[in-house]
């Protein structure tokens, strides 16, 4: 991914209005990734697994870092997406929720005493 990297094509987006962006929320954020044009030049896949997420209805989906992992934000309008992509791909997927603490200050989790597998 590195050796594809052109420093040129950098953003030139302004790292405080990225934040601000998420200040607003999810909905209006604008998220980005520099390495994704050269992740994606270097394994041509990517860009269309990339593709394919977005085509299920997500609002957004990025690539993690250098890549291996992508993120989708949203919910997709088509519920058998994930058993396909694992057919297509070979690949892992993860169900995931944004919890946040609540305004009261009181835990945002249940504590829950260690798993203990029977003998």
């Amino acid at each position: 991914v590195f050796k594809n990297l052109d420093y040129d094509m950098l953003s030139d987006e302004d790292p405080l209005e990225l934040l601000d962006s998420f200040k607003k929320g999810l909905s209006k954020a604008r998220f980005l990734n520099d390495l994704e044009p050269p992740a994606f030049k270097a394994i041509p896949q990517l860009k269309t697994i990339k593709e394919e997420i977005l085509a299920t209805g997500f609002e957004t989906a990025l690539m993690s870092g250098s890549g291996t992992t992508f993120f989708a934000i949203g919910s997709p309008s088509r519920t058998e997406w994930p058993l396909e992509f694992v057919q297509k791909w070979d690949c892992n997927i993860w169900r995931t929720e944004f919890i946040n603490r609540p305004k009261d200050g009181n835990l945002w989790y249940k504590q829950q005493e260690p798993y203990d597998p029977p003998q």
